[in-house]
């Protein structure tokens, strides 16, 4: 009797804390689009939590702050020109896709919305730079002017302005007013730009 009493105690704390895991996962949606330019992956969170995205070697890692699940049939239906099917990894925290193809990465937040391009071009490699011949050394007993004009001391140039004060006054304010109105046209521009990636997203949604 104590034996099958501790074997059913046993199976209830098992039951719970199956129960226990799977309710830990956070229910997400995915969804995927494709451009002519890029492939788009957009993770859709309840709430907002921490989000990173990497290209290691031929995989597409994408790791969360907490354990979720979803479904992604509609990224491998839609983008398997660019991913395989996906594998679960870190306790739940990571998603991991195989790549098809060569890719570059661009990675953007909006509210709870994840978004992973999948860029067909790859970034621009830095321009190498290119080694200048050395200046051939002098011989004899040649110098310069200016290595003569050193040896006898350093010529300090009287610089004098005619300029009036007050001209010079308003030619400072004049640019710092101009360097705010820059200022204030780049926030500007930063603020659009993010609007319309916000209605792009939501103009998917809508449209998938």
């Amino acid at each position: 009797m104590f034996r099958a009493l501790h074997i059913l105690v046993l199976w209830t704390f098992g039951v719970f804390a199956f129960s226990g895991a799977a309710l830990a996962q956070q229910e997400i949606k995915t969804r995927a689009g494709l451009h002519p330019d890029h492939a788009r992956i957009v993770f859709e969170w309840p709430r907002k939590t921490e989000f990173s995205a990497s290209i290691t070697g031929k995989e597409l890692r994408v790791v969360f702050g907490e354990p979720f699940t979803s479904d992604y049939s509609d990224v491998t239906r839609r983008l398997r020109g660019y991913v395989g099917p996906p594998k679960a990894a870190a306790g739940g925290k990571e998603i991991r896709f195989s790549l098809r193809r060569e890719v570059g990465m661009q990675t953007r937040q909006f509210g709870n919305r994840f978004v992973v391009d999948l860029m067909n071009s790859m970034p621009a490699s830095p321009e190498k730079s290119v080694a200048q011949p050395l200046p051939r050394p002098k011989t004899g007993n040649q110098e310069s002017a200016p290595q003569q004009n050193m040896k006898n001391g350093p010529q300090v140039a009287e610089v004098t302005s005619e300029r009036d004060p007050a001209e010079v006054q308003a030619d400072r304010e004049k640019a710092a007013a101009l360097k705010e109105e820059r200022k204030r046209k780049a926030a500007a521009a930063a603020a659009a730009k993010a609007l319309a990636a916000a209605r792009f997203i939501e103009d998917e949604k809508q449209s998938a």
